[in-house]
């Protein structure tokens, strides 16, 4: 058989798996959805346009097509998976598709706005805020403000800068598409996290309700686990966590709204390090 008619036949396979898989993924079948991102990278690393789409190909607008929407697939699937490192790798290799080789053909993409603002929050979720405002003077500036999934991305980031912990800890709440909701998820824990650690240091003793409070979970069992993952002491009738530190760091226990306003100016500060 000619190289014509076997590149033809590969991407009648490729067309099928990418169907699959996006059945896969509607399906939120995650082992299916890694087998088929397997199976198609196979296939489709044969194209010639693959990530190469000013190439020459008898199949060149069908091959421009299936890699898009493989790779958009692949960019949704880990989202979901919260595998943040092969989600950067698809989103690099999609921003091939998204840029203007092959745009006379390629049409855009229905997903195109809510991807970046997906790979937008991603960043944040890495601390990597320089990154986070070079790629958005990328974007469509009619699309900063008057895109929803853009403006949630930018919201957030203000959140961070701000310190406003009590709006990024709900912020899922107002998530635009719910495959937003794993990486907003994982926002809420990093901040979390960076309140969960300054804690020892602002309390001499730190009550159950209060922690939970704090750190805006919604049980006390859950409030206990964090404490257990960092070896916080709890009190004899384990209604308090019991912080002990050196004598010449040893402060005076500050009250709770001050304590919490401390709290949102570490989370702040960090972000501005970075």
């Amino acid at each position: 058989m000619s190289a014509v008619g076997d590149l033809s036949i590969t991407v009648r396979k490729v067309a099928e798996d990418v169907k699959n898989l996006k059945a896969a993924y509607e399906a939120k079948n995650d082992a299916q959805c890694n087998t088929l991102l397997a199976d198609v990278k196979r296939r489709i690393i044969v194209f010639p346009t693959f990530l190469n789409p000013s190439a020459t190909s008898s199949t060149r607008g069908e091959e421009l097509s299936l890699a898009r929407d493989y790779l958009e697939l692949g960019v949704l699937a880990t989202a979901h998976q919260k595998d943040l490192a092969s989600f950067e790798v698809y989103f690099s290799q999609l921003q091939v598709y998204y840029s203007d080789m092959g745009a006379d053909e390629l049409s855009e993409s229905p997903q195109f706005l809510m991807l970046l603002g997906l790979n937008l929050i991603r960043l944040l979720v890495c601390s990597r805020i320089a990154e986070f405002h070079s790629e958005m003077e990328k974007i469509p500036f009619e699309a900063h403000g008057g895109n929803v999934y853009i403006r949630f991305a930018v919201e957030l980031e203000r959140y961070l800068m701000e310190g406003s912990y009590n709006k990024l800890l709900t912020s899922r709440k107002k998530v635009p598409a719910n495959e937003y909701l794993p990486v907003v998820e994982m926002l809420e824990q990093t901040v979390r996290d960076e309140v969960a650690n300054c804690i020892p240091q602002s309390y001499t003793q730190l009550s159950i309700p209060a922690a939970q409070r704090i750190l805006m979970v919604d049980t006390q069992d859950k409030v206990r686990e964090i404490g257990a993952e960092r070896k916080w002491m709890l009190s004899d009738d384990k209604s308090q966590f019991v912080f002990v530190r050196a004598e010449d760091t040893l402060k005076k226990e500050i009250p709770f709204k001050e304590m919490v306003e401390q709290h949102i100016q570490f989370v702040a500060d960090l972000q501005n390090i970075v």
